[in-house]
């Protein structure tokens, strides 16, 4: 039984964290749902707590809050 409050969909698409303003990280772009994403990386803990996801393949740029955080993975609620 499915108990979050939004729909998420799997997408495994590819983005981009800037890291700072000089500097970028690869993703991919595991779960998106209304509110917030799912992101993977091989090093989660370089990620500040406010980061800006472009992921094209979404058609948007966002800036993203994390929520929680493990070794490789983020999840991260939309600011707006």
């Amino acid at each position: 039984m499915e108990r979050r409050a939004t729909h998420r969909e799997r997408t495994d698409g590819i983005g981009s964290i800037s890291i700072d303003e000089h500097s970028s990280v690869g993703c991919i772009v595991y779960v998106v749902s209304e509110n917030g994403i799912r992101v993977t990386l091989p090093q989660a803990e370089i990620v500040p707590s406010i980061f800006v996801l472009t992921a094209p393949f979404l058609g948007k740029t966002f800036v993203c809050e994390v929520a929680w955080r493990n070794d490789e993975s983020i999840g991260a609620k939309f600011r707006v």
